[in-house]
Formats: C-alpha cells, sequence, structure tokens
C-alpha cells in the first residue's frame, strides 16, 4: 500500500461521522485518470466551488435561479427554502468527508447561498430537459439546452463524487415548490413531471441509465438515496443482488469467455434488466445427460451465462470510475459495482474474449476502436481493493461447469462435427456411409 493510500484512509477514519456521503477522491484513484473526477463545466457543492475555469457557469446558475422564482411564481417558496438551510447548515456540512480541511470550505452565508444556488440550477434544469424532450420548441433559446455538448457535459457533471449536494436538499426544495403550487392554485402551470416526488423527475431524467421505467419498481427508495452519483449506482443494482450477503473472494478468479465457451456455456446479452444482474442458467438434465448440450437444434438445452447489455461510449468510463470512487469510500464491505468491473475483466482476457462478447451483444462498442474497450475494462480495474465479492456463488458454478471435462469434450464434439446446418448433415451422411459399410463387413 503507498503512503498516498495510508494517508487518504487515515483522513477518511479521522473524520469518519455517519452522515459522511460525498468524499474527495482517494489519491490513488485519480492518478489513474483525474479528468474523470473532475467537473469540466459547472461546480456542485463546496469541494470545486470558486475554480476560475467553472465561473462562467455561475452566471448560468443565476439566470436559471431568476428564472424559476419568476415564471413558477416562487417567492414564498425560496424564502422557507432558504430558512432551511441555515438551520440544517451543520447537518448538510457533515455530509462532506473534508479530508482533514474543513476549513476550506465555505462557510456562513456562502456556503447557504451556494447550496441554494446549485440546488436550484439542478431543479430547473432537470424541469427544464425533461420539457424540452416533450416540446423541444419550447426552450428552444436556452443557452445550455440549445448546445447538446454542453447539456451532455453538465450531465456527466452532475453524476461526479466530489460535485454533489445532498438529495435530502433536493426533495426539500422539491416539497417547498410542490406545496406552493398547491397553496397558489396555479396547478395549470405544473408540469406532469411535477406531479410526483423528486425522485420521479431525477428518474426521468436519468432515464437512458436506468433500465426499469417506473420508479414504483426502482431497487431503491428517496430516503435512501444520498446524492446523484449514489442514484446512478442504485440503477445498476438489482434487489437480488443487494440482500445477497458477499463472502471472502478465496477464489473468485472467473473462467476467460472463450474458457465457458470451449466448456459449452453459451452468452446471451439481455435488456430491461440492471447492469449487475448476471445470472448462469443450466438445466437440470445436463447434470445427468451431460451430452445433450451437444445437440445444435436445441439450445433450450445449452447452459448460459445472461449479462445486461454494457455499452461503452466516451462517457462510460467517467460514470463508472465515480461509481467505483464511492464504493471505495463508502461502505467498503459492499463493492457491488467493483466485483462486477473485476468480473468482467476476468472474462476479457485476451482480444478473442473481447469479440466473443462483442459479436453476441454482451458489450456494444460505440468508440470505434475494439482496443480502446479492452483497454478500458482493464483501467476501471486498476487501484480497486476488493476484500469481498457477491458473485462468489455464481463464478463457483461456472468454474465448476468448466472443469468438468465431459463438458468440454461435448462442445468440441458439437463445434466440430454438428456446427451447423451443413456440417451436420455431412456428419449424419458419413455416420450412416460408415454404418453401412461396416454391416455388410460384419
Amino acid at each position: 500500500m503507498t503512503n498516498d493510500q495510508c494517508e487518504c484512509i487515515i483522513d477518511i477514519l479521522e473524520n469518519y461521522d455517519e452522515a459522511i456521503c460525498i468524499y474527495r477522491v482517494p489519491p490513488n484513484l485519480r492518478q489513474v485518470n483525474a479528468k474523470a473526477y473532475t467537473p469540466q463545466f459547472i461546480s456542485v457543492g463546496p469541494f470545486h466551488h470558486g475554480k476560475h475555469e467553472l465561473k462562467a457557469m455561475e452566471v448560468k446558475k443565476k439566470i436559471y435561479q431568476h428564472e424559476f422564482q419568476k415564471s413558477r411564481n416562487l417567492t414564498r417558496a425560496f424564502s422557507e427554502f432558504k430558512d432551511y438551510i441555515e438551520k440544517t447548515e451543520g447537518d448538510i456540512r457533515r455530509c462532506y468527508a473534508a479530508a482533514g480541511d474543513s476549513d476550506s470550505l465555505p462557510r456562513g452565508k456562502e456556503f447557504v447561498d451556494m447550496i441554494e444556488l446549485d440546488a436550484i440550477f439542478i431543479m430547473e434544469f432537470f424541469l427544464r430537459s425533461v420539457e424540452s424532450e416533450k416540446n423541444g420548441d419550447e426552450y428552444k433559446d436556452d443557452y445550455v439546452l440549445s448546445k447538446p455538448w454542453l447539456k451532455k457535459g453538465i450531465e456527466l457533471d452532475l453524476i461526479l463524487l466530489e460535485n454533489q449536494i445532498p438529495f435530502s436538499i433536493l426533495t426539500e426544495l422539491y416539497t417547498f415548490v410542490d406545496v406552493n403550487y398547491q397553496q397558489a392554485e396555479r396547478r395549470d402551470n405544473i408540469t406532469k413531471d411535477m406531479a410526483g416526488g423528486f425522485l420521479d423527475l431525477a428518474c426521468e431524467y436519468f432515464k437512458h441509465y436506468c433500465p426499469v421505467k417506473n420508479a414504483e419498481h426502482l431497487p431503491v427508495k428517496e430516503k435512501e438515496v444520498r446524492h446523484l452519483t449514489d442514484l446512478i449506482r442504485s440503477f445498476y443494482i438489482p434487489i437480488e443482488l443487494k440482500s445477497c450477503l458477499t463472502t471472502s473472494p478465496d477464489d473468485n478468479t472467473i473462467c476467460s469467455a472463450t474458457e465457458l465457451q470451449e466448456a459449452g456455456v453459451t452468452f446471451k446479452a439481455v435488456s430491461d434488466r440492471c447492469l449487475l444482474d448476471i445470472k448462469f442458467n443450466k438445466p437440470k438434465s445436463l447434470n445427468y445427460l451431460p451430452c445433450l448440450s451437444f445437440l445444435l437444434f436445441n439450445k433450450s438445452v445449452k447452459p448460459s451465462l445472461e449479462l445486461p447489455k454494457l455499452t461503452v461510449e466516451s462517457k462510460t468510463e467517467n460514470v463508472l470510475q465515480n461509481l467505483i470512487a464511492l464504493k471505495q469510500c463508502h461502505s467498503p464491505n459492499h463493492q457491488y459495482i467493483c466485483n462486477y468491473i473485476a468480473l468482467i475483466d476476468g472474462l476479457i482476457y485476451s482480444k478473442e474474449d473481447l469479440g466473443l462478447l462483442l459479436r453476441r451483444n454482451v458489450i456494444v462498442n460505440r468508440l470505434g476502436n475494439h482496443a480502446a474497450v479492452k483497454k478500458m475494462i482493464n483501467s476501471l480495474r486498476k487501484e480497486i481493493v476488493i476484500s469481498s465479492t457477491c458473485y462468489q456463488e455464481l463464478i463457483t458454478k461456472l468454474k465448476g461447469h468448466h472443469n468438468a471435462i465431459w463438458n468440454r469434450r461435448m462442445e468440441t464434439l458439437s463445434s466440430v462435427y454438428f456446427r451447423d446446418l451443413w456440417r451436420t448433415s455431412l456428419t449424419i451422411v458419413g455416420l450412416a456411409v460408415l454404418a453401412f459399410t461396416f454391416i455388410p463387413f460384419l
């Protein structure tokens, strides 16, 4: 363990508080790819507040604040919300792991104004983004929404671990706004997206990260979400995995994709399932009659590894690295995201493994270069300290299937003699000729 790692762990322990949920990224992770954790367009919260390169968006924030108050008639809500922040300033500050430099964080009025401005910007930005998708002309003159590159850049900045405010602040703002709408009897102005809770609005905005379209069926409740990074993390983790106790990784190395294929395992890409929801299906009949696995026209009897699609694009690495950083700092004994990265990295040992997963659409490459995909997955694995895994049962089943020599022999027989209809026909004809030749000989 390096000195930087030791210092980081000591800092976190010295400043530990149950309320802490927003952290500075540890130095060992930052040195792998510092840009992945640094906001490029907008600052949210105290860690990057006041940086010169991000000041341009501070003007846009104030414009959004003014428009939010003016167009939605929320003068009373603003006053109530600011009072709420002032009363809970201490609780809000405790959400940040200052790592020994708490005096450098804004205080008093500056801190209150910062939290208020950031919360209102996020609320208005989400509302405008959702409304513009339904009615594109409504915000055609909006400086941010009219520039796709800027809109996407802000979206990525809002996911960064160091660029957060507590989710409870956004929930409270939403409550104040909704109550004032009802009291002012201005329900005709409220959008359908404002009719539910803030979690519904956030899920609608981040819907392309979430396979579950109905917030009622999300694997997380509003009070359980700590911030937007944590919300994205919750989209990836199924309820079953959360209830699964992690075990010590005595032998958590998984066979590569081509090794599993050589043992008869097929790979299936699935949709509408959380990213970490990986399942191995093996018909019980194969436990008694392994020879059934080489039947070409009965794929239902073949063992299959079902993996949700992993779309690799320019933003994928940044998003996953921030989720990894979150779990390395918070609840390190439940490192589901880290376990997933380790599993995928184990499957891809060579370019042949990657090619197999790409052909099966388990991984969708939008980077263009296959080598870049492998490099990205390998880089995500760097500097991850894994003390437990939630995939131990899955790994054990896959290794047990691979280590059974009969499974590999049956797959060899299938791939050599029964790979396609033409080869199957030739094999059957050959066997028939052999039989008709051998019988007269006897």
